[in-house]
This record gives C-alpha cells, structure tokens and sequence, in this order.
C-alpha cells in the first residue's frame, strides 16, 4: 500500500516534472503556465483516483480490514495530490537553481514520515492503518514546506493540460521506471528469497541510495548552468557526469569503510548478513549517481524517449536476475541484479551522450568544479 501511495504520483504526473525543470532553467513565462497546469493535473488525478479507489471499496473490504480500507481510501488520493504538486515544485527548485530549498523540499517526506512512524512507535500506536496517514502527514508537510519555495497565482493563463502531457510523454517512461526501481525490488524480493534476506536488502537499499540523494542535490545545483551552457553552444560534452560520478565515489567510499561495523552497531548483530549487499549496492550507487549527471545532459538536449527507453531496460533487466540470482544468492543476488541494472541503463545514456566509460577518467579540474557547485558558484 505504500508503495502504490509512493508510486502512483509519480505514473500520474506523466513526465511533467521533467518538462518544469527545463522550462525553469530559462522561461520564467512558460514555467508559471506550466505551474498553474501542473496543479489542475493534480486535482485531476486526485479525483481519478479517488473514483478508482471507490469502484475498488466493496473488493478491498473482503481482503484487509475496515479501518486499513478506510485510511488507505483517503490517503491514497490525498497523496496523488500532494504528490504531483510538491515533486513538480521541486523541479521548479532544480530548474532555477534553488539548491537548498531543493534539498529540504527532497528530505522532507523522509525525515516526516520516520518522525511520524516513530512517535507512533514510541506511543505503541503504530499499525498498518496509521503508517498510512504518516505517510499522509509527511505528503502534507512537504507540499507545505515547498509551497513557500514556489509561488504561482492560482489565475492566469494555463498550459492546455493535454500539451504538458505531451511534452511530458517523452519522459514518463523514464521517470515511472526510475522510481519504480527504488521501491518495485523491495516489492518482490520478499517471496523471491524470504524475509530474513528481505530484511537484509532493505538495510543495504537504504544505505546505498544516499549517494544518490548527494548526487541529485549536486545535479540540482549544477542543472541550470548546464542548460544555459547547453542554449549558448559551450556546453563541455560528459563534465556534469563525471562531476556526478565523483559524487557517487566520495559519497559511496566513506560508507562502505564504514559498513562493516555500522550496521552491527546501529541494527545489530543479527543482521550482519547485510554488510555484503550493502557493499554491492554501493558499487551500484556510484553508476546510478553518474546516470543522474546523464539524465540532466538528455534532459537539457530534449531526448527523453533515450532516457525512458535506458532506464526501463535497466529495471527490466534487475528483474530479471533477481528471480535468477535472488533464490542461488538471496540478499547478496538481489544487490547484484539492482546494481547489474544501474550499470547497464548509465551504459545505454553513455551511448547517447556518444561518451564512453573512459570518458568519465576523472581530472584534477572535476574537484574543483564539484566545490565551484558546492560553492554556489560557476563551474
């Protein structure tokens, strides 16, 4: 249920985040119709889903309990909601280089939700029915929070919602595949190779995508350079990628050091079994912090089908030896087969940027970049 809450905004924005990222890097006119756009794509997929969920009532009642039902009938729209509104303002946020508020607005669902789950916890209230309204609660803080970043009258003139799917169209796939492979493995690991190994890989999923979160604070920061490098003709081919690639290496190496004792000390002997795939999924993090530098660069360059068709095949093929590696390898074969897909989808976005993997060689001048962006400052 809470991946189908984490998931479903994401399907329903249909690419359109993409389309106000680049459209805020340099057409103030345009990102404010497309703003306004956005907002009627939420209501509107709100009210879709809220039909869709009651069509659904009478079957979910005979499988889960009333009050499981009742909070999910609300929280899901509620999220599609807030979702769509608060991921399309935080790419406003990228698109006009707001690299703080971006990186507050991206921790906020996070860190609400694990303060809301732990209080419930800590006052044993915790259950399946009030996990969902944290996650409710945590939608609802984040879209506040992001609110105060991006202002856009509610009147004006709009983007005809139709032409914003159409613009979006190209990047949909991508985007559905991207976010569908941080929550879909942690889905169906779990009848693939046991609860016990389950539980292993989600710790080791958890660790190795904090690289990312770095990395796509940093693509943030560096975006609306690149786009405006990109429309004035000086745009230096893979430099945002190997800038990300280092990110993902500086980012990866600290915490695989730091692994094998960390996870016995913050979750305890029993799941020392996690230290090997968190290891492999780090290894992993640094192709999928790279990939974030070629998204932004085939972002900028218009070619959303290269990205939707790289990162779709990539999430089909971890699938794949997931059910091949899962049951021979358990946690380890899944944090293998994710990290196979991450390697094989930055491949493909290389192919399309005409790069090679010895074009990311990294040069004494990438570190002075990476702290030129960290600095606020051209690179």
């Amino acid at each position: 249920m809470i991946s189908a809450i984490l998931l479903l905004p994401v399907l329903l924005s249909f690419g359109s985040p993409t389309v106000l990222r680049v459209a805020a890097a340099g057409d103030e006119v345009a990102i404010s119709q497309h703003v306004r756009s956005v907002r009627l794509l939420a209501v509107l997929s709100a009210t879709v889903t809220g039909c869709g969920v009651l069509v659904a009532f009478p079957f979910l009642q005979s499988q889960l309990s009333s009050s499981v039902v009742l909070s999910f009938a609300i929280a899901l729209p509620v999220c599609v909601l807030t979702g769509i509104l608060w991921i399309g303002d935080s790419s406003v946020l990228i698109g006009r280089g707001e690299t703080v508020q971006y990186a507050l607005t991206l921790a906020a669902p996070s860190v609400s939700f694990a303060g809301a789950v732990t209080a419930l916890w800590a006052t044993g209230a915790l259950s399946v029915a009030s996990s969902l309204w944290a996650q409710v609660f945590s939608y609802v803080v984040t879209l506040a929070l992001s609110s105060t970043f991006v202002r856009a009258r509610l009147t004006g003139t709009k983007t005809p919602v139709l032409r914003l799917l159409r613009l979006g169209g190209r990047f949909a796939p991508g985007q559905i595949a991207e976010a569908a492979s941080y929550r879909l493995d942690q889905i169906l690991v779990l009848p693939v190779i046991g609860a016990y190994a389950a539980g292993n890989y989600a710790i080791s999923v958890t660790i190795a995508l904090l690289p990312d979160f770095v990395a796509q604070v940093v693509s943030a920061a560096a975006f609306r350079q690149s786009a405006r490098d990109h429309r004035d003709g000086a745009t230096d081919g893979v430099r945002l990628v190997r800038l990300l690639a280092l990110v993902g290496l500086l980012a990866a190496v600290p915490l695989a050091i730091a692994a094998p004792w960390g996870i016995e000390l913050v979750f305890g002997t029993e799941f020392s079994d996690a230290v090997v795939p968190t290891l492999i999924g780090l290894g992993g993090a640094v192709f999928l912090a790279t990939s974030q530098g070629c998204v932004a660069l085939l972002s900028i360059h218009g070619r959303g089908w290269l990205i939707s068709f790289a990162q779709a095949g990539g999430l089909v093929v971890s699938i794949v030896l997931l059910f091949v590696l899962g049951p021979l390898l358990g946690a380890t074969g899944a944090a293998i087969a994710s990290s196979i897909g991450y390697l094989l989808s930055t491949s493909v976005l290389l192919i399309g940027l005409r790069s090679r993997w010895l074009d990311l060689a990294l040069r004494p001048s990438d570190f002075k970049a990476l702290l030129a962006v960290l600095l606020g400052r051209p690179f």
